[in-house]
């Protein structure tokens, strides 16, 4: 029976080199702050960040910044599906608005060969611009009585 490539993507990696480099930019993005820094497991990393956690994984080929945004949805799913859909077309920038289980993530996907430190950097600094405009917007148009944050 053949392999299906996507199956072989999101295995997590065994690349100690690579979760190594991740480790020191993670370090060095965060100025040294382990207490910010949790290890899940040898290829998940959760980073605290100021009004969000993100999710650091690292799979066989891929490297996802994952940061959870609204864990429920609103009662107006269609409407918020469309805002995705209209959010993530209308910003050039890496990240994306995606529907991970039920829940809304901005997410950066990439490829091991494209990550180098500056682009770890950039990835980071988007996300910590675009998730507050982001979820700010999200939150009045689609939580009316107000989103409790610790949930994320």
């Amino acid at each position: 029976m053949a392999v299906n490539p996507l199956d072989q993507a999101y295995k997590p990696t065994q690349d100690p080199k690579l979760l190594k480099q991740l480790e020191e930019w993670i370090l060095l993005v965060l100025e040294g702050h382990k207490d910010l820094v949790e290890k899940i497991q040898p290829h998940i990393w959760r980073l605290e960040q100021p009004g969000y956690k993100l999710l650091l994984v690292v799979t066989h080929l891929l490297v996802l910044f994952d940061v959870p945004m609204f864990v429920q949805l609103p009662k107006d799913k269609n409407g918020l599906f469309e805002e995705l859909l209209s959010l993530n077309s209308h910003h050039v920038k890496n990240a994306k608005l995606c529907l991970v289980k039920g829940q809304v993530h901005l997410r950066i996907v990439c490829e091991h060969k494209e990550l180098n430190q500056g682009s770890f950097e950039a990835y980071l600094a988007e996300l910590k611009d675009l998730f507050p405009l982001l979820f700010e917007r999200l939150v009045k148009r689609f939580y009316p009585d107000g989103y409790d944050e610790e949930e994320v």
